[in-house]
């Protein structure tokens, strides 16, 4: 149901200086997700100096789940998503209401008492899917949220929405390679979209000119104060281009049609598969269309031109960019230890 889940225990939820120290310094990298039902890598509370690089996410449903989380340093680059399926298109309702979930623990964990019913225990849910899983604490609606999440030099072929959720922190997005193979709200349900029906939702579902696919559902530009969000969408290169409503935050598109060959069968691909896949040619625009970036005081920021778009370059290898901080994050466990 989940990849990587980190949670904290209510105990330290509640204490502000516990959930500040927790869930610091995770290096997620070299996986295969494939068909994770809910979240493939999803931190709760609290996350910094989050690194997830270098894996392929085939056929799951929000990917990254960063709903009402706090903290900072997420990075999330040179990663696949293949993402051509709706989520649980092989789901069985039978046998699944009054199911228990198993509440794992440290040490051990319990079943659930509660039967699943309803929406739990029906497969419509769970089915538009999304990269990038947004929004805040129902319970806290003022708690903090990211500092900012740092999304670039990623591959997709996906027929859901990058971003999706309210509230949101800024989105930091440069250098991505993005394949839609949405077919708007009445085409074939394998590929349709249906924008999220909450009325708090409406005017934040963002379309490509064609109307065939969502960019991004339920998304602010605005906080919850009426000030604009500073997003920074640029350097990426898109098959189909956004509309105009995000003209104002996505800029310097790369020009160049984007086509990933071939298909991921279930169970059926390994990594050199995945790098024919989404390789590009040398001469293409994503070898050099992008921006060189370095990351510097919690930032990520364009120094040049010339640089590469997409989680892996002409000659196969995985986009990579040198951090301050690395597995086995050493450094920021001292501090983050109680004094």
């Amino acid at each position: 149901y989940n990849g990587i889940r980190a949670t904290l225990s209510s105990t330290c939820r509640a204490d502000a200086a516990c959930k500040e120290k927790a869930n610091n310094g995770f290096e997620i990298t070299g996986n295969f997700f494939e068909y994770i039902r809910d979240n493939a890598v999803e931190p709760e509370d609290h996350a910094a100096f989050w690194i997830v690089k270098h894996n392929a996410f085939v056929n799951s449903y929000a990917v990254i789940s960063t709903d009402g989380v706090s903290g900072n340093d997420l990075l999330v680059f040179g990663n696949v998503f293949a993402l051509q399926e709706i989520p649980g298109s092989g789901c069985l309702d039978e046998g699944w209401l009054g199911s228990r979930q198993f509440l794992s623990r440290r040490g051990g964990g319990r079943w659930s008492t509660e039967a699943a019913e309803a929406d739990d225990a029906s497969c419509v849910t769970h089915r538009m899917g999304t990269v990038i899983k947004l929004g805040g604490n129902d319970d806290d609606p003022d708690a903090p949220l990211l500092q900012s999440i740092l999304f670039f030099n990623n591959s997709l072929r996906t027929r859901s929405p990058l971003f999706r959720g309210f509230p949101a922190p800024p989105i930091v997005s440069y250098n991505n390679a993005v394949e839609f193979i949405g077919c708007g709200t009445e085409g074939a349900m394998s590929c349709r979209q249906l924008p999220v029906p909450d009325p708090s939702c409406a005017g934040k579902d963002f379309w490509t000119v064609d109307g065939g696919a969502l960019f991004a559902d339920c998304f602010p530009l605005h906080n919850a104060k009426g000030d604009a969000l500073p997003h920074r969408i640029r350097f990426n290169a898109y098959n189909r281009a956004p509309g105009p409503k995000l003209a104002e935050i996505d800029k310097d598109r790369v020009s160049t049609p984007v086509a990933f060959a071939g298909t991921l069968a279930l169970a059926r691909w390994d990594r050199a598969g995945i790098e024919r896949m989404f390789t590009p040619d040398r001469t293409s625009p994503l070898a050099t269309g992008g921006c060189y970036l370095q990351y510097t005081g919690r930032d990520l920021t364009c120094v040049g031109i010339g640089g590469p778009v997409g989680a892996i370059l002409p000659n196969g290898t995985w986009y990579d960019l040198e951090l301050p901080f690395h597995y086995p994050f050493a450094a920021v466990l001292q501090r983050a230890a109680p004094q």
